[in-house]
């Protein structure tokens, strides 16, 4: 071991990391992919994953500031997978936007609409933003998914989308519909009871994902032009494929 590389260094077999933009690019026929940056913490990989996946959206970032780093190394086309309330970041992301960076960031609140009106309102820049929505399945005695967004009904999106009319600086262009009930839950277990319950499981949320994802970008293409429909993860990709619905995975 060279004692003299400086860290955080990692070794990286090359080989099997183009066996996996491989299986991505096979699995993901019709849609491009978007890259989660918070997988991938090394901007000259990125940059390598970019050049060979056979169609790229952009980058899924998890921060305002990690997305402005990404910027300086020049990246673009951006996805901040997360509400972000880092009010000077944002600024100097708006900042950005302004000059042409294409980034929009995720809403699932007024709260977040607040706070992107009051700063696009002083840079006079309109924002674009991604509606959040939650896919999972609450059968009471089990939650079976990833609780993030609060936007959990049709009612409930009609009402924020209701809300969103207020804000002049506030452009909705994409919605995100994470299926991680499908996407990162596995279904093969040394229990094959358990094993079957999950496959169930996973066979109904297919069903209410797609029915819930349909009407929900049926609503938002009546008011808004959308530009993408993000969807599915890892462990989905060949389902999200198939939606005619859905226009990128991540």
């Amino acid at each position: 071991m060279n004692n003299q590389i400086e860290h955080p260094y990692a070794w990286l077999d090359l080989n099997a990391l183009d066996s996996n933009i491989q299986f991505v690019n096979r699995t993901c026929k019709t849609k491009p992919v978007r890259i989660a940056t918070k997988s991938i913490r090394s901007v000259d990989v990125l940059k390598y994953i970019e050049r060979n996946l056979k169609n790229c959206a952009g980058f899924m970032t998890y921060t305002a500031a990690e997305t402005l780093y990404l910027i300086e190394n020049g990246f673009n086309h951006f996805l901040i997978g997360y509400p972000v309330m880092e009010k000077q970041s944002i600024k100097k992301l708006l900042w950005k936007a302004k000059e042409g960076t294409d980034v929009t960031f995720m809403v699932d609140s007024k709260e977040h609409l607040q706070l992107l009106q009051q700063l696009a309102e002083e840079i006079d820049v309109s924002v674009q933003v991604c509606i959040d929505l939650n896919v999972s399945a609450d059968y009471s005695v089990l939650y079976f998914g990833s609780k993030r967004s609060p936007i959990t009904s049709i009612e409930k999106l009609q009402s924020f989308l209701r809300s969103i009319k207020r804000y002049s600086h506030i452009q909705v262009v994409g919605t995100m519909a994470y299926d991680a009930q499908i996407a990162g839950v596995t279904d093969h277990f040394d229990n094959g009871i358990k094993s079957k319950l999950v496959q169930q499981l996973k066979k109904r949320s297919k069903q209410s994902v797609r029915s819930f994802r349909q009407h929900a970008v049926s609503l938002m293409k009546a008011q808004w032009a959308l530009k993408f429909v993000n969807g599915g993860g890892t462990g989905s990709m060949a389902y999200s494929d198939e939606q005619s619905d859905v226009t990128e995975i991540t």
